[in-house]
Order: C-alpha cells, then sequence, then structure tokens
C-alpha cells in the first residue's frame, strides 16, 4: 500500500530542532518572569486595595 517507511532524520534537521526547542525554553522562562511579574503587580493593588 501507500505507506513509506519513515526515514531517520538527519543530523542537521535534529540540529534544527534541538535549535527551536532551545529558543522555546527560552521564551517559556521570559514569560514566566512576565507572569510572575504581573501575579506581584496583582498582589500589591489588592492589598492597596484594602487601605
Amino acid at each position: 500500500m501507500g505507506n513509506k517507511i519513515p526515514r531517520g532524520n538527519s543530523a542537521r534537521e535534529l540540529r534544527a530542532s534541538l535549535s527551536k526547542i532551545k529558543e522555546m525554553k527560552e521564551r517559556i522562562e521570559e514569560l514566566e518572569i512576565t507572569l510572575q511579574n504581573c501575579e506581584i503587580r496583582i498582589e500589591y493593588l489588592e492589598a492597596n486595595e484594602d487601605r
């Protein structure tokens, strides 16, 4: 039938994938910091709301 056996990924393709994963990890870290800053800001605003 039309089922092809998948060929192995080339070293170049694997390096490109690894590079993308590293970029995504860095972006996730940036987003986590942004999220933490937002959470701190919300806590600050909520604390000042009670005054």
